[in-house]
């Protein structure tokens, strides 16, 4: 006796079955990325990271489009979770492929690296893509178990190859023989610059370290007599941890902990404070590496009492300054050099008017 087939669903029946299991694909997609997140802090990689689920609506247009025959398509279609990782360098791209291998299942049938299959007269959508499931042993796990059977897709570009992604899309040229003869030299032009910038930021940042890791050198050495820049003040302050020491002084006379809000944003508030350091110290004429090491190694002897002086008169004014490293590190070059720090400059230094007036009063009654 023969089998009978079951019977093809329609799509409006695979749409309600969609609509009945969308929230399992929306934890899913919100779960992959929170875990993508930590596995890149986990591995240093800087990286933007989107996500979406894919809507019931175009779920049901992707069944129904000339050419798709799904039989299945919860299980066919391999993209209703979607997940881009943006990357600032080339090579980091790489290093994110090596995590997702790791630490998932990828299905290479249905992966694609466009690098590689980008034909010469297509303008640059570049990009890796994986599909990618759960593996063993984290998909038995309670938290992960009603996703054991679900596929998602995880993009893997940098910056450059995004924005890129973005202006294409808006393009109705998709093959050099579409564009007309006097546009096609302006289009080539400006794909390649754009991998050119991608190999240029990769060299940019491979100088840098090799920069921060001749200075670290010298500051083995003993040889203080370095060039001020944001390089040289990084590796500085990480061999000397003057950051962490005029932080935990600043906290012990009244200063409010630093580290209290979301490292996110502490971080960024960490980088702002430093340019702003960098530049006031550049303006006060402190050029060199020693000229700073010098007023932080004087600073050893009267630093604390004049930072609780401040932080008294500040708490007088219903006034508490966190233990920013860099503005406590900024008010004591500040307090050192008071003979040329004029009004005039104060106003520039970035600093709060309520603020500046204190720093004011304790530089001309020092």
């Amino acid at each position: 006796m023969a089998t009978k087939k079951p019977m093809k669903r329609t799509p409006q029946e695979w749409r309600n079955i969609y609509k009945g299991r969308y929230h399992t694909y929306e934890d899913f997609t919100n779960k992959l990325q929170n875990l993508i997140s930590v596995l890149l802090q986990e591995h240093k990689v800087d990286a933007q990271i989107e996500s979406r689920t894919k809507s019931i609506e175009s779920f049901v247009e992707k069944i129904q489009r000339e050419g798709k025959n799904y039989h299945s398509p919860l299980e066919e279609i391999t993209d209703l979770v979607g997940i881009r990782i943006i990357a600032y360098y080339k090579e980091d791209v790489d290093k994110i492929g090596e995590i997702i291998k790791t630490e998932f299942d990828v299905d290479w049938k249905n992966s694609i690296d466009k690098v590689q299959t980008l034909d010469p007269d297509r303008f640059g959508y570049l990009s890796v893509h994986y599909v990618i499931s759960l593996p063993s042993p984290r998909k038995e796990l309670t938290e992960w178990n009603a996703f054991a059977n679900i596929k998602a897709e995880i993009q893997v570009r940098t910056v450059l190859q995004h924005a890129w992604a973005a202006i294409n899309h808006k393009l109705i040229y998709k093959t050099a023989k579409e564009v007309p003869k006097n546009l096609r030299r302006q289009l080539f032009r400006l794909s390649a610059l754009l991998e050119l910038a991608d190999e240029e930021f990769s060299n940019l940042r491979k100088r840098t370290k090799e920069v921060e890791e001749h200075y670290s050198q010298e500051l083995k050495k003993g040889k203080l007599d370095i060039e001020l820049d944001l390089s040289s003040l990084d590796v500085y302050i990480e061999s000397t941890k003057q950051d962490l020491k005029w932080m935990k002084i600043a906290e012990e006379v009244g200063y409010s902990r630093f580290q209290d809000k979301l490292p996110e944003i502490e971080e960024d508030r960490l980088q702002s404070a430093k340019s702003v350091l960098l530049t006031n110290l550049w303006s006060i004429g402190i050029k060199t590496i020693n000229e700073l090491d010098e007023i932080l190694e004087s600073a050893s002897k009267w630093g604390e009492a004049v930072l609780a002086r401040f932080s008294k008169m500040l708490s007088d004014e219903g006034i508490t300054l966190q233990a920013n490293p860099y503005e406590v590190i900024l008010f004591i070059v500040l307090y050192a050099r008071g003979e040329v720090v004029t009004d005039e400059f104060l106003k520039q230094t970035g600093i709060r008017a309520d603020v500046l007036a204190a720093i004011r009063e304790v530089i001309r009654t020092k």
